[in-house]
């Protein structure tokens, strides 16, 4: 990731590139994650894997101010900062990443923050978008 520093502002990893990206996981988190990338690219037209948390941010270059625009403070400040630093036209990259099924632990994820993603989805798609 580091290599990418000088000439991007903020690196993302992504689990879209390869077909085996998501070794392992179980087939329910491979659906939420798939509809949530298919979610996110078709309301914001967001061209990135916006969802993942393996990132780098280079803090010489982009404002704070424009990262905390993001206001959530759960899972979905991942995208809605990588929307919102899209929008400002801060240069982004992707590279790619296998991301192997956990196996120390469980996700703290529940369908409760599912159903508030999609809403706050829209409601972000409302504000920036309409």
């Amino acid at each position: 990731m580091f290599k990418y520093i000088k000439k991007y502002n903020l690196i993302l990893t992504t689990r879209f590139k390869y077909k085996n990206s998501l070794k392992g996981w179980p087939f329910i988190r491979i659906v939420i994650t798939n509809m949530r990338y298919f979610l996110i690219r078709l309301v914001l037209g967001s061209k990135f894997d916006s969802s993942g948390g393996f990132r780098l941010f280079d803090l010489n270059k982009i404002k704070l101010k424009d990262i905390l625009l993001a206001k959530d403070n759960n899972y979905n400040f991942l995208w809605e900062s990588t929307f919102i630093l899209e929008l400002k036209k801060y240069k982004i990259t992707e590279i790619p990443i296998i991301l192997h099924s956990r196996v120390i632990g469980s996700s703290k994820m529940r369908f409760k923050d599912i159903f508030y993603g999609l809403i706050y989805l829209l409601k972000i798609y409302i504000i920036f978008k309409l």
